[in-house]
């Protein structure tokens, strides 16, 4: 039986044409596209079929129907959703870097071994 397996032969650098200096490989840069936060902006303010603000009784859109079930969460004890509430109203807590000597912590500490009189 033949072994009918092409090889591809390795032709190293030689299809590469290097960029002159001061030009770029992409001269107009990345094609502009729509803004993530704009269209998600744009999203989150559709009303959301069906759903109904418990409040007022209207017709909720999809940002207040994602507030009210993350509230509906945290109400039933979930955590996580507790503590995100809690960070998006109060901001999360900063972690205060402590001085070196805030808390009278010796610096230095010196060990030493010493041998018991009575050994011999």
């Amino acid at each position: 039986m033949e072994n009918k397996s092409k090889t591809v032969e390795h032709q190293g650098t030689k299809n590469l044409r290097p960029w002159k200096k001061g030009q770029s490989g992409n001269p107009k840069g990345r094609p502009k596209g729509p803004c993530i936060r704009t269209t998600l902006m744009k999203y989150l303010q559709l009303e959301y079929p069906g759903k109904f603000n418990p409040i007022t009784g209207e017709t909720m859109s999809v940002f207040e129907s994602i507030i009210f079930s993350l509230l509906r969460k945290a109400d039933q004890g979930d955590v996580a959703a507790l503590k995100e509430i809690l960070d998006r109203l109060e901001g999360k807590p900063i972690a205060k870097v402590l001085n070196k000597n805030e808390h009278n912590f010796p610096q230095n500490i010196k060990i030493e071994f010493v041998k018991p009189k009575n050994e011999h």
